[in-house]
């Protein structure tokens, strides 16, 4: 018989086992030579055996088994499946599992696409609950070197690093990521513009501007809003007058830069010029915040009656434009008028209040004042230290008439477990000495701790013993 069949070493393992076992061989595996004995006394079994030629066809049927070393190991994923997986997961919100998935890649020898990696920095960057996210995709670009090397080359994912940057104050990351961008877009001169607002740094904001090859109104909103919220009103009026020069034009965020400026300068006349360009623009009623920021302009500038024309022509009146009215017949001595407008409002908020009880206190009225304290408290109002100050100093306005309320309130303060800063001390110091009592004065100072005895509450104590 031809036995070139059996020739694999495999399977002469299978069918050779169960005539070792009765030929008494060792159970372990065969070696060579002990299977090469083995195979010669087979093939003589199987000549003289008569079962052999039915038995040799299903012998020679049996497949020999594969075994194959790697089939344990999981198969890696193509690449059309991490790319539909990953984008899944950004289009569906999964932030946190989109950012997971992205070791996948590596692992397969794979890179993210750009586009991606940018449509999730950006989503994570737009809520503050994800920001976490974004350093855990900005260390995954650190670990798989696509930061220094690729990153650069796609300007919309950069431009997202520059805002992450920013966000973290990290200057220093933020000017080298835009110094190797060979070709940044408009989009990311205008990050590192609101960026060095954000910052403060004006200086490198203005040299900035002048290098940009290209501009649009974006970028003028960005440099008059950035010189009026940084203290330097006269800057961003400069800039609105070269703006209207150009030709870029301008939005409701442009006005609300330069009245945010008027509103330092305090020149009536620059207001009433904003005023005419709004008016003829057709801003003054279409916009709420430039009609309230138009309102506290004139108010702050000391011009009520216009403050009130455009106040009366307001279609809808927001909270902070009755706050401003409020704040402004208060500091004119119009308090009769201020408490009406107080009345009429349909909501307020804790700047009302304050306002209201710092006019009656400034012109001497310290009763209505407490009045009004005293209605907050019932109204269950959560009181701050301004409000403790405010009835503590028309206390002390009243002098020895009102000294009961006076403790009230100090006794008010130390059950709501408000620690007082150095000007309630100060106020409560005041007010016990003005109203004759000085030992409750000294009892405040004492019980001050060292930390909170600062110039203010040792002026007023030594001033209080000397009266």
């Amino acid at each position: 018989m031809d036995l070139t069949a059996f020739d694999n070493l495999e399977s002469w393992t299978h069918i050779v086992t169960p005539h070792a076992v009765k030929c008494r061989l060792p159970s372990r595996r065969l070696r060579t030579s002990q299977l090469n004995r083995v195979r010669v006394n087979l093939s003589s079994s199987i000549g003289s055996a008569p079962q052999a030629p039915t038995l040799l066809p299903l012998f020679l049927s049996m497949p020999s088994p594969k075994f194959d070393s790697t089939s344990t190991r999981p198969r890696p994923r193509p690449a059309s499946h991490l790319l539909s997986l990953l984008s899944r997961h950004i289009s569906q919100g999964n932030l946190s599992l989109a950012i997971s998935s992205l070791p996948l890649f590596s692992r397969a020898g794979l890179r993210p696409p750009f586009s991606l990696l940018s449509s999730l920095l950006h989503r994570c960057l737009l809520s503050l609950s994800s920001l976490y996210l974004v350093h855990e995709l900005y260390l995954f670009l650190r670990i798989s070197r696509l930061y220094a090397s690729a990153v650069p080359s796609s300007a919309p994912l950069a431009t997202h690093l520059l805002c992450f940057h920013f966000l973290n104050a990290d200057l220093s990351q933020a000017d080298n990521l835009f110094a190797i961008m060979p070709n940044p877009t408009l989009y990311s001169y205008n990050v590192m513009l609101s960026g060095y607002a954000r910052l403060g740094l004006m200086d490198r904001a203005k040299y900035l501007f002048g290098l940009m090859p290209y501009r649009d109104f974006v970028s003028w909103n960005t440099v008059i809003l950035a010189f009026s919220r940084n203290g330097s009103p006269y800057d961003a009026v400069g800039f609105y007058f070269w703006l209207r020069r150009s030709s870029y034009g301008y939005n409701c965020y442009t006005f609300t830069g330069l009245l945010l400026a008027c509103n330092q300068i305090l020149d009536p006349w620059l207001v009433k010029q904003v005023h005419k360009q709004l008016f003829i623009i057709g801003f003054c009623w279409t916009n709420l915040v430039i009609s309230s920021s138009l309102v506290d302009a004139y108010a702050r500038s000391g011009l009520l009656s216009d403050a009130r024309n455009v106040f009366d022509e307001m279609p809808v009146k927001d909270l902070r434009a009755w706050t401003v009215m409020v704040h402004g017949y208060a500091k004119s001595d119009s308090l009769e008028y201020a408490h009406r407008l107080f009345d009429m409002m349909p909501e307020r908020n804790l700047i009302t209040w304050n306002a209201l009880i710092g006019g009656y206190i400034r012109f001497g009225q310290p009763l209505k004042a407490l009045d009004l304290f005293r209605k907050m408290v019932n109204m269950g109002i959560k009181l701050d230290h301004f409000h403790f100050s405010s009835s503590l100093t028309a206390c002390a306005s009243a002098s020895a008439r009102v000294l009961k309320y006076g403790k009230q309130i100090h006794g008010y303060l130390i059950r709501t477990y408000l620690k007082p800063n150095s000007v309630v001390l100060s106020v409560l110091i005041d007010m016990y000495s003005k109203c004759g009592d000085l030992a409750g004065a000294r009892r405040v100072f004492n019980g001050a701790s060292l930390s909170k005895r600062d110039l203010v509450v040792w002026s007023t104590i030594l001033m209080s013993a000397l009266s």
